[in-house]
């Protein structure tokens, strides 16, 4: 069974990525332990990264576009290094 696999703070994440019309998308979690308060903050943080991106389609005009707008998108800061 997936818990004796886990173990007490084992976390299972499969992601899943329908492109095909008809097709939806899903993460599923599994834990031993509560998840619901982390998960909330992230599913938030997600939609809210989202909605970022959708407002910036138009000036998103090919991948050096995306690709520079990615660690903003993203929430991270990369190492100029």
């Amino acid at each position: 069974m997936l818990g004796d696999v886990l173990g007490g703070d084992g976390i299972f994440v499969d992601l899943t990525i329908g492109v095909d019309t008809g097709h939806y998308d899903s993460v599923v979690v599994a834990s031993g332990g509560d998840l619901l308060g982390p998960l909330t903050d992230l599913a938030e943080d997600c939609a809210q990264r989202v909605e970022s991106y959708e407002q910036r389609l138009d000036e998103l005009l090919g991948v050096p576009d995306f690709l520079r707008a990615m660690p903003e998108l993203a929430g991270v800061e990369l190492d100029a290094a």
